[in-house]
């Protein structure tokens, strides 16, 4: 669940409405950061990429013991509120539909105290596995959608929705390559049971013009 980043701008009416303030001089973000950790999120902002990420830590003797569970939201410093946004939406999809235990990868503890990647625990469709290559297409479709539905509700500037919509054709494509391949229909079952307003989310994209800030 990764996404890019850009340093926010400093406070206006405009940069607050739409979400292009530095996400620290947000009014909601103090609420949104405690709203995280309700749900065992944090927010770390030392590092310069954009993802989320849940990371089950294993006993390096009994690798079926879990040691402990990171959650973590990692966003640049300074970075637009929007962007924090969109990150709270996967966020989202994990509390709301996928079920928060969802790991990224899986490490392992040595009795050193040295950690290493040890691997991606075993991938299931039912949302208790890691997440697939094609399952993350889905999700990260989906939350790209909702992002520039948003920002044009908003009443966003056509620059920042074409930045926005520039990128769609290839995750639009990579979506069709994955529903192109579900020959047994498991991936649209999963889809339709965990994202099932994904296909209103195209309409709406496309209802508002989203197609044509492409190029």
């Amino acid at each position: 669940m990764h996404s890019s980043a850009m340093q926010g701008e400093e406070p206006s009416p405009s940069a607050l409405r739409i979400g292009t303030v530095r996400m620290e001089e947000h009014p909601q973000f103090a609420a949104l950061v405690q709203w995280l950790g309700r749900w065992g999120f944090k927010l770390d902002s030392t590092g310069q990429e954009a993802f989320t990420a849940v990371l089950e830590f294993v006993d390096g003797e009994d690798r079926m013991r879990i040691v402990k569970i990171d959650k973590i939201i990692h966003i640049p410093k300074g970075s637009r509120y929007l962007d924090l946004e969109h990150e709270l939406d996967h966020v989202k999809q994990l509390v709301f539909r996928l079920g928060t235990r969802l790991p990224d990868g899986t490490r392992l503890i040595y009795p050193t105290e040295r950690w290493v990647i040890l691997g991606a625990r075993s991938k299931r469709i039912d949302g208790k596995g890691t997440l697939t290559f094609w399952q993350n297409t889905i999700t990260e479709y989906h939350v790209r959608l909702r992002e520039i539905i948003r920002l044009h509700r908003r009443g966003a500037e056509e620059s920042l929705l074409r930045e926005h919509a520039e990128s769609m054709p290839d995750f639009r494509e990579k979506y069709r390559t994955t529903m192109d391949k579900d020959f047994s229909r498991t991936r649209s079952i999963w889809r339709d049971k965990y994202f099932p307003d994904l296909i209103l989310l195209v309409e709406a994209y496309n209802h508002i013009g989203g197609r044509n800030l492409e190029s």
